[in-house]
This record gives C-alpha cells, structure tokens and sequence, in this order.
C-alpha cells in the first residue's frame, strides 16, 4: 500500500464586541491511496488452505475535500439568568473515487495453482506486475460527489450564579449525493439522492454541594448522515439515528485529592441497515422490485460507568474506569436468530487501571507509568447457515512506559519507551486476535 496525504487549514478567532466571539475555519485535505495486494477469504481448518480463488488485485482510492464552518457565540443576561447563546454552520464537500482492476479470467486461471490456492505453511507471493493492459478486468469504476451540511443551535442558561446550569440545542444534518458508475452494464450509472434529518439536546447539572458534588442528567438524539446506496434502488439509505438517556454524579474530596464521576446510561439505535429477507425471493421479489437493504435493525444498550482519580502524594496519581453494559439486538429482520442476545464482539465489562509518577516542577524529570486493562468474554458470531456458534474468553493486559522531560522556560523535549503486552499473552490463541503480542515502543516529543 503506498498512502499520500496532506492537510491544510486556516483558522480566525475574534471577538468584534465584549459579548459576541466569531470563529471561523476552513480546512483542506487531499489523499492518494493505491494498492497491490490480494483477495483474502476465510481459512479452512480441515484443509489448510483458504477458501475460493485467491488473485491478485489493483485498487486506486483517490480523495479530496474541502470544509467551511462559522460558530457565533454570543453572552448575555436574561430572565434571571446568564446565558451562553452558540449559532454554528458548517459545509464539507468531497470527492471520492475508487477503481479496483483484475486479472482477466483466463489469465487468472493460468497462474500456478500455488498463487490461486494460497497456503500459509508454503506461501508463493508471485504476481504479475501491474500495467493497465494486464489488469483490464474492471471490477469497480466509480466516483462520489457527497456534500455534507449541518445547521446548530444552542443555549446554556446558568441560574443562581452557576448552581442550576440548564442546556438545550437543535441540530439539522443533510447530506446530498452524487455517484457516477462508469461500469459496462452498471444499473445506475448516475445517482442522485439525499436524506436530512433534525435532532435535539436536553440537560440539566445541578451543584448540589457546589465545588463538591455536581448531579447531572441529559437526553438526546443523534443522526448519522451516512452516504450508503442500496445496491438494487439506487437511493440512500435511511439513516442510523440514537435516542439517548443519561444520569450521574461527579465529585471531589474537600482538598481535591480525589475526584470520581459515575453516571448510568440508556441508548436506543435505530434505522440500522440490514440486508432486506425478502431480497431475491422467488415469490416476494419476483419482479426484482425488493431493496437490497432495510433500515430496520434496531439495538439497545443500558448500563453503568464509573471513574475514579486519586492523587496520592504531588508526583504519583492512580486512576480507574470501568463499563458495566448490557447491549442486546432488538430487532434484525435479517438474523432474527439474534434478537433479544447480546450484540456480538463487544464485551459487557471492560476496565482499566493506571498507577502514573511524574516529577513536579518547572525543570522537569523522570516519569512513568503501569496500566491493566480489562476486556471480559463476549461472543465473536452466532450459528448461522456459515458459522458455529464462538465466544470467546475475557483477557487482562499489562502496558507500562517510562521516560525524561526536559523543561524550559520556552520548550520541552520529552523521550519515551513503552512495552505494550509485558506478559506476553497470546491473544492469537485465546482470543484470534492479530497484531496483539509484546510491542515495543519509543517515541519523542518537542513543545514549543
């Protein structure tokens, strides 16, 4: 894979009167992708060997965007109390292609039956090098033309000097799309389509001992303007949306040696894409009028967090989170086999531990740091007409670090080594999962 990229941005910050603040940015990227590599498929434990034909593959992934945002923020006093009045909009406009080239099929079945059958105890790489005659095989052409909007509105009410902080907003998210398929046969060669949608905040903190305990609640909803087109309609997607509650305390110890905040959750996805049953059924789709995909999956999470920070002496501070969840599909035309078990791959328990020292003081010096981290067992997939049912167990993870600071007046420099995975456990074996073993690291940073 060979990635090249760049970004590029400016941002102003004023403040024309005492009350009103104007920020504005626009920013830039641009990014050029291009790999050689191979089609992958699932192993087979039986034979060794991976499944179907393995061959090789050109993918190009050319992409630039452009962004504008304006954000008003505007303070002023009423109705008995003070309020923090923010007005924002923003645009991102982009393009994206992507073309993916292949052998012809008589050239690919001619390669060696080693390259097309790969076997990971014997690997043969060999591949034809890339030239545009070779890989003619068009397998996708297309490019995206997506501009994104989103309109904001919102206002933060501090009553009795802060003791009672209320918080409301709007929100408006849409997005148009354009897809141009240069495909021979595409069924749609051009695509035009959009979707919007508004969402809303609501919240509410409440200093019940002020400077000591902060009681909090909230609800919320939430729209994922996505750019998805099903395959058979041409037409986007109806969009993911969350409904969300919250509710907790947040605290410190009367000489601020410790802070904890804890809080409870309840959160509802909905319009999830799923693939339409009904698609390519011989009686319900006869016409092939049936959408490839429904946005009718819908999840449930509800659960509990809590945080913890303790500062035992000016160098050393120890700190813990925990996530205590329960997320159940609750509906899944697709996989009704799913509804009402735990979402797969996503654990019910997950924490962590860090013991940190950090020499106080302007010049700066030794610093260090041990974490644990806890994931518990969760279910990899459920039996289905491919798949066994496979859960896997939870894990624990031992990461530690250490480095220098140099400090001055103007400058800092910092070095640091780290050890990801001290014990060693193998995740491979336990969890299959890649890419987990003992890592070290070594990094450093320049502030000035």
């Amino acid at each position: 894979m060979r990635r090249r990229a760049a970004v590029v941005g400016v941002q102003f910050d004023g403040a024309p009167t005492k009350t009103l603040a104007v920020r504005a940015n626009a920013e830039g990227w641009w990014r050029d992708v291009t790999q050689d590599r191979f089609t992958t498929s699932v192993l087979s434990l039986d034979t060794g060997l991976f499944e179907g034909t393995r061959e090789p593959r050109h993918l190009e992934q050319p992409q630039h965007a452009f962004a504008l945002q304006l954000e008003l923020t505007n303070r002023f006093r009423a109705l008995g109390a003070d309020h923090k009045l923010l007005a924002s909009g923003s645009h991102t406009w982009g393009e994206y292609g992507r073309e993916d080239r292949a052998l012809p099929t008589a050239v690919r079945d001619a390669l060696p039956l080693s390259v097309r059958r790969f076997n990971p105890f014997a690997p043969d790489y060999y591949r034809p090098d890339y030239d545009p005659a070779v890989y003619s095989r068009i397998l996708t052409d297309r490019t995206e033309h997506a501009g994104y909007t989103a309109f904001e509105l919102s206002d933060r009410a501090a009553f009795q000097r802060g003791r009672y902080v209320v918080s409301t907003g709007l929100r408006y998210d849409a997005v148009a799309l354009r897809v141009e398929d240069r495909r021979v046969g595409a069924a749609f060669p051009r695509v035009s389509d959009g979707a919007a949608q508004l969402s809303y905040h609501a919240g509410l903190n409440w200093q019940v001992k002020p400077s000591r305990l902060l009681a909090f609640a909230s609800i919320s909803t939430a729209f994922d303007p996505s750019t998805r087109v099903d395959a058979r309609t041409g037409r986007i997607q109806d969009n993911e949306t969350t409904l969300g509650y919250e509710a907790g305390l947040k605290g410190r110890a009367a000489k601020g040696a410790v802070e904890y905040s804890t809080g409870a959750f309840l959160l509802y996805n909905r319009h999830i894409s799923r693939r339409n049953p009904l698609y390519d059924d011989p009686v319900f789709d006869a016409n092939q009028t049936q959408p490839q995909l429904v946005a009718a999956g819908e999840e449930r999470f509800r659960g509990v967090r809590a945080e913890a920070r303790w500062q035992a002496t000016p160098a050393v501070a120890l700190s813990s989170r925990l996530v205590a969840m329960q997320a159940i599909t609750t509906a899944s035309p697709d996989l009704p086999q799913e509804i009402g078990r735990a979402i797969s791959r996503l654990p019910a328990f997950t924490s962590y531990t860090q013991l940190r020292y950090r020499q106080p003081g302007p010049a700066g010096g030794p610093f260090a740091a041990g974490t644990w981290q806890y994931v518990s067992n969760y279910v990899a997939n459920y039996a289905d007409a491919r798949r066994t049912f496979l859960k896997f167990p939870g894990y624990g993870l031992l990461h530690a670090s250490a480095g220098y600071a140099w400090r001055t007046p103007k400058r800092t420099f910092e070095i640091e080594a780290g050890i990801r995975n001290v014990l060693d456990r193998d995740l491979l074996a336990s969890n299959a999962r890649l890419g987990a073993d003992r890592e070290f690291t070594f990094s450093t940073r320049l502030i000035f």
